[in-house]
């Protein structure tokens, strides 16, 4: 028997895709758990299998029986389960409700097939590394997958941040914000801020600047196993500093340390897709008339 969790956030708009999947559910050798605040948002609007069971998302161990985590969203729903998954080191699997879905990249309308390919472990796992920032604001969950940001907090002119690289001066940026991302998140953030892609098993980190005011920084690419050290100062009395889709505002002076993470986060891609493949399809990369 397999053991799925279900996981989701607020969501508005048509059930029958969500029906629809529910009903693929619905099988013998398949057990069902769903997150406690996704099944009160949808219970009485769909029907849920009949061997499911509805389980608090605050717990700090998952039953045994669950095999994979299911986020059912986009890719902020896929950043949001990450913390189910700390402990358990369970598979993440995304099906994607919204528009782009880079994490998330199975549509909902492909369920059936992509369940069958589950159940039949037509699969492979990815292991993507995590950023953990050093800072007391951010004690409870530090780490993250996609980036750290570290901003102005509203529009009190730029920042200057001080970058350390394992002990040795980097660089002084003067801009509106410095992006720490991992080769995952070089497709978000980073990425409209002009920093490079990186491929998902790179060993290394993005630093991307946002409104550089100094012409000649650009993105650095460095390795993965540096420890990076920031100092950062601003007209204002405090700054920003968002870890996914965590944040925190924190009063200066701000000294936060970052690193690779101890553990990592395993995602299941179905064979057939591949990370190039996501590539031209969501981002239309190299996208030529004369393709």
């Amino acid at each position: 028997m397999t053991g799925i969790l279900l996981f989701g956030r607020q969501r508005l708009g048509p059930t029958e895709p969500l029906q629809a999947m529910m009903d693929t559910l619905q099988r013998d050798d398949v057990r069902l758990w769903v997150c406690r605040s996704f099944y009160e948002q949808l219970n009485g609007r769909i029907r849920f299998p009949e061997n499911s069971s509805v389980l608090d998302e605050n717990v700090t161990v998952l039953p045994p029986e669950i095999n994979y985590v299911f986020t059912v969203g986009g890719d902020g729903t896929f950043l949001d389960a990450l913390p189910l998954v700390q402990g358990s080191r369970l598979p993440l699997f995304g099906i994607n409700t919204g528009r782009l879905g880079f994490l998330s990249n199975t549509s909902i309308r492909d369920f059936n097939e992509a369940m069958e390919a589950v159940l039949h472990k037509d699969f492979t796992l990815e292991k993507r590394m995590l950023l953990h920032v050093d800072h007391p604001c951010c004690e409870h969950l530090p780490w993250a997958l996609n980036d750290v940001c570290i901003q102005r907090s509203g529009s009190n002119g730029m920042v200057t941040i001080e970058v350390f690289v394992d002990g040795e001066h980097l660089n002084t940026y003067w801009c509106d914000g410095l992006i720490i991302a991992t080769p995952t998140g070089s497709t978000a953030y980073s990425l409209g801020c002009g920093g490079p892609i990186l491929t998902p098993d790179a060993n290394a980190f993005v630093l991307t600047p946002i409104a550089s005011h100094t012409l000649t920084v650009r993105p650095i690419v460095l390795s993965g196993e540096s420890r990076i050290h920031m100092e950062v100062g601003t007209r204002s009395d405090s700054f920003v500093i968002n870890m996914d889709s965590n944040t925190y505002t924190v009063r200066q002076p701000l000294h936060v340390d970052i690193r690779k993470e101890a553990f990592s986060v395993e995602l299941m891609r179905l064979n057939g897709q591949s990370f190039y493949k996501t590539l031209r399809d969501k981002l239309m990369w190299g996208l030529d008339r004369r393709n």
